[in-house]
């Protein structure tokens, strides 16, 4: 019996060094491909909804120092539906600190929200005096007109009588802009969420009565994550069955009401959806106008996304691909490439934990004697509160091995953001 539990336990001891140690998965992979431009940045997600209350409050250098500045959405002049955010009483310092566009959301005439029941008088004799105001503007040209917001919910709806009404009173408000105006840039038909059969069903209407918007928007304020490249795939096909030219597209709000706005590792899940796709889109109104939808604090001090957004302002040459773990998944990024700069850097974030990252293709003028230097750097959420600031995690020379590079970055917190840079 005492050699027979003798064997035994020597058996037991041997298992536990023969079996197989505990298994881990692999880590997500990133890949990206340093020498495959996607084309010129746009810097489309960097907008916003009342980013601006005045041309005063903020100081320039906030808004300068983002690098660049895309469109703001702003309340109609004289209107009623915010304390302030006048579009006329924004566009000065908008434009001056390179502010491309202001969007004029003219249903914002109203006070009432939702907006009072549809009334095309009253509201045709609104769209006229807003009309004849922007076209004797000194910026006349940098305005971009909004006549309907959330139409599918409010005077509206997406299916049968209601649309048809929406389709109609789309020409006949289009019409009367375009009498006044007649290099009016127009942007609709704004719906809350992308539709696929209804926004077939307008743009049809639309080429046949030949008042296609200049720009099409919607807005993305839920499942953006899932659902993004659905949504513009189904939009662009949509214009290559009916005969119509690419149009630019403005997602004139986006993100959640909660949990997303000011975190840098939800908003890079839209920046890079936004600019892989070369759209537009503006950051959504759910706090205090003038705070740059909160890449401020409510002291305009800096959050941590303000530093987000500043780091994707900065993006030059051209944007290269960025391959993610998945494509719906939450880790995302972002990159370019400036050979004049030699210069590359990528966003990335919205995951935790570890991220194998490839970089392929390296150019030659990343390189010295064989070698690139990489940075890593972070920027985390502040919860509402003034951001510190970036910080650098790494600064590391790696040997370039067939043009590639693989790095694996660690302890990623799903709420921050980070960005490897690449030098000679």
């Amino acid at each position: 019996m005492k050699k027979s539990m003798g064997i035994a336990l020597t058996l037991t001891a041997a298992l536990l060094f023969v079996l197989p140690s505990q298994s881990f998965a692999a880590n997500p992979t990133m890949t990206v491909n340093v020498g495959q431009s996607t084309g010129a940045p746009l810097h489309g997600a960097t907008g916003f909804l009342y980013g601006l209350k005045d041309s005063t409050t903020l100081n320039d250098s906030l808004l300068k120092d983002l690098n660049s500045l895309d469109m703001t959405g702003q309340m109609a002049p004289g209107g009623l539906q915010h304390a302030e955010g006048d579009a006329f009483k924004v566009s000065d310092q908008w434009f001056r600190t390179g502010g491309k566009y202001v969007q004029i959301y003219m249903q914002d005439i109203y006070k009432e929200w939702p907006y009072p029941s549809r009334n095309m008088t009253d509201y045709l004799a609104k769209v006229t005096t807003i009309a004849n105001q922007v076209k004797n503007h000194k910026d006349r040209s940098k305005f971009l007109y909004v006549p309907f917001n959330e139409p599918d919910w409010i005077w509206y709806g997406t299916s049968g009588t209601k649309l048809n009404d929406f389709k109609n009173d789309w020409k006949t408000v289009y019409q009367k802009i375009r009498s006044i105006d007649s290099s009016a840039k127009i942007v609709g038909p704004n719906f809350e969420h992308y539709n696929s059969a209804a926004y077939r069903d307008f743009y049809t209407f639309a080429k046949a009565n030949n008042v296609l918007p200049n720009y099409t928007s919607w807005h993305e304020l839920d499942d953006t994550v899932n659902t993004w490249y659905n949504s513009y795939n189904d939009y662009r096909n949509i214009e290559n069955d009916l005969g119509i030219s690419d149009l630019p597209i403005t997602i004139n709000e986006y993100a959640k009401s909660s949990g997303e706005l000011g975190v840098p590792g939800k908003l890079i899940q839209y920046m890079a959806r936004f600019e892989n796709s070369k759209v537009h889109a503006g950051l959504a109104f759910w706090q205090p106008e003038g705070r740059l939808d909160e890449l401020l604090t409510a002291s305009y001090q800096k959050s941590g996304a303000w530093y987000m957004y500043q780091w994707y302002g900065g993006f030059t040459g051209n944007t290269i691909a960025v391959t993610p773990p998945s494509q719906n998944g939450a880790m995302q990024g972002v990159g370019f490439y400036d050979s004049g700069r030699k210069l590359s850097a990528t966003i990335f974030g919205g995951g935790s934990g570890s991220l194998d990252i490839n970089l392929t293709n390296i150019p030659s003028a990343l390189q010295t004697g064989g070698k690139t230097t990489i940075e890593v750097w972070g920027i985390d959420n502040s919860n509402g509160g003034t951001s510190s600031g970036t910080y650098r995690l790494s600064r590391t020379a790696y040997t370039v091995s067939n043009g590639s590079v693989k790095i694996t970055v660690n302890n990623l917190n799903a709420q921050s953001a980070y960005q490897i840079v690449m030098l000679p």
